[in-house]
């Protein structure tokens, strides 16, 4: 066979598609997954774009037009204030969003260095944290998270610190049995062999190729951290007045929800959509990071 005949061969051949690329590829195929992204992203344009797309300033009150109906002046009605609802939902979408996302980065990086620590040394160390990590996982998530902001303060600041905590034990035991399962590999025998330190191979060799199941599980958080969030807000311990967050709206509203049940309805179904959408997504990108997966 010539070289010329050899190199058309070679050139022929399919160029070999990475981890992501292939995931991407059977994202695409997920109808639900798709449409969960799409209604995540419209819901993203709108918080960002809000200071344009609202007709009124989140906080503009008219008193005169106080609890008006849905109308085309007002979409989503006004409340006790004259305040315009539909605007107070865009830019309390900022808030929401951000405060979620906070909250589970929080509490993703947290929980990554923790069961990075606590299964790579094993022994002591590990038994030690893994025994705080249970009596942490023994208060469900949301008690938790009201006993620790309770106890900051109601704030969004100490919201986010609250979510962030409470959600961290599931992380690291996640990233303790992904470390367990990549620290016997040949890679990190060989940095170990090259005399790296425990950070570097821990932190360079380990946790990117472990990453992808925590990558799934802080999309599927995500929901969980803005609905903790907007619970905490409607019992008074998260964003505070004149904030226009979610769950603040909702507890604003929920004094005259037989007479005026719009003033609830329109943030319960922003809630709802943005946690379908995600719940959407996050299924989705697990089952595309699924190695039992064909391409």
């Amino acid at each position: 066979m010539s070289a010329n005949t050899m190199a058309a061969g070679t050139e022929a051949l399919p160029k070999k598609r990475g981890l992501w690329q292939n995931a991407w590829k059977r994202l695409k195929r997920n109808k639900r997954a798709m449409v969960g992204m799409y209604i995540m992203l419209a819901i993203l344009l709108l918080a960002i774009f809000a200071p344009v797309i609202a007709p009124y300033g989140y906080d503009d009150q008219v008193l005169t037009e106080a609890f008006q109906s849905p109308s085309l002046k007002h979409l989503c009605g006004t409340d006790n204030f004259g305040r315009d609802v539909f605007s107070r939902l865009l830019y309390g979408g900022r808030i929401s969003l951000t405060l979620g996302l906070i909250a589970v980065a929080l509490s993703t990086i947290v929980g990554i260095i923790v069961g990075a620590i606590s299964g790579y040394y094993g022994g002591a160390v590990d038994n030690l944290i893994m025994r705080c990590m249970d009596i942490m996982q023994s208060i469900p998530s949301i008690l938790l998270a009201i006993a620790i902001a309770s106890t900051l303060g109601g704030s969004m600041v100490n919201c986010m610190i609250a979510i962030g905590i409470s959600s961290v034990p599931l992380n690291a035991r996640l990233m303790r049995g992904m470390m367990l399962s990549v620290r016997q590999n040949e890679y990190v025998e060989a940095a170990r062999c090259a005399n790296a330190s425990d950070l570097r191979i821990m932190f360079r060799e380990i946790i990117p190729n472990a990453m992808s199941p925590m990558i799934v599980n802080m999309t599927l958080g995500y929901a969980g951290a803005l609905l903790n969030a907007a619970a905490l807000s409607f019992i008074g311990l998260g964003a505070q007045p004149p904030s226009p967050e979610w769950g603040a709206m909702i507890t604003a509203g929920k004094t005259y929800i037989t007479r005026y049940p719009y003033l609830i309805t329109a943030p319960g179904v922003a809630i709802m959509l943005t946690v379908i959408s995600l719940n959407l997504f996050g299924d989705g990108i697990r089952d595309a990071l699924d190695p039992k997966m064909k391409q």
